[in-house]
């Protein structure tokens, strides 16, 4: 929408509606686009003008898959939570590697000493898409509650369970009270969206839904520092080298963050992402919901 001055309506249709379970798509909350080609001259007509046009491509449905484009890597990493991939085994293969390639930070620089990543699949088959698997995500949040006494389960949804309508708010509003956990259902499916951002906005919805708690005290040295990919373990202990010689203390979410840090984030005084691409969302959600400029 820049370029343009947005009407009343328009900016009501802007405000992030929590009692949804999820968000729109980047396609229709940002009229964003993933493919454009022709002259120079068009683009920049047309994005002064606020209204960039989609160019299609007939053999390209999507830039990447929302769930395993990185979101999956960054959920992975959140301490003391666990992720149920509720999709085929194949879903959760990006957070294969990413163990290993964590763990060679050094805990010298900052890295918990007992950091580790636990992730589950429900390995969702035939029978499933055909018959439903709702008992069989139920049975997984059971068995990672006893398992790993999370605190916090995030459901990530897949192409498949999207396809068959799967209703993952009953299942989290049946399982719930049967579990110590907070139940955070991001609908991220693969396919969802042409923008692979459309799943950063999915998770910052499902966080400020269900994880983000009301202030009971406003801390103010404290700055939520919010991206996705956008910095290195480098990067995190320079920003807050800086921060701190101003009298600043830093939340960096969502990567190595605590479920506590999460709930947390409307406490702070503000919050600067640095990448608004990945991180605008949250931003203005907890603006709106809490008053954090």
């Amino acid at each position: 929408m820049s370029g343009t001055e947005l009407t009343e309506n328009e900016l009501i249709e802007e405000r992030i509606d929590l009692s949804r379970a999820t968000c729109p798509n980047r396609e229709q909350r940002a009229n964003g686009i993933n493919v454009w080609y022709g002259k120079a001259s068009d683009l920049a007509k047309e994005a002064r003008s606020g209204c960039l046009r989609q160019r299609e491509r007939n053999f390209q449905q999507s830039s990447g898959c929302v769930l395993n484009f990185y979101l999956s890597v960054r959920i992975g990493t959140i301490r003391d939570a666990v992720a149920i991939y509720h999709a085929p085994v194949g879903c959760s293969s990006a957070a294969l590697g990413y163990r290993e390639l964590y763990r060679h930070v050094p805990v010298e620089l900052g890295r918990p000493a007992n950091y580790d990543l636990h992730w589950v699949t429900t390995n969702m088959g035939e029978k499933d898409v055909v018959y439903g698997a709702g008992e069989k995500l139920g049975a997984a949040i059971l068995e990672v509650q006893k398992r790993y006494n999370p605190k916090a389960i995030f459901i990530l949804t897949s192409c498949t369970s999207g396809i068959i309508g799967e209703d993952i708010e009953g299942v989290v509003a049946e399982y719930q009270p049967q579990v110590k956990a907070t139940i955070v259902p991001v609908h991220c499916e693969g396919s969802r969206s042409k923008l692979v951002q459309t799943g950063y906005d999915a998770f910052w919805h499902a966080v400020l839904k269900y994880l983000v708690k009301k202030p009971e005290k406003k801390q103010k040295d404290l700055v939520n520092v919010a991206s996705m990919l956008s910095y290195t373990w480098q990067d995190r202990l320079e920003i807050k080298r800086l921060l701190e010689k101003v009298g600043l203390r830093v939340n960096f979410v969502p990567e190595f963050a605590s479920v506590e840090q999460f709930e947390q984030l409307s406490e702070a005084a503000v919050t600067a992402p640095l990448c608004p691409t990945y991180t605008d969302y949250l931003a203005r959600g907890l603006e709106q919901e809490y008053g954090v400029p």
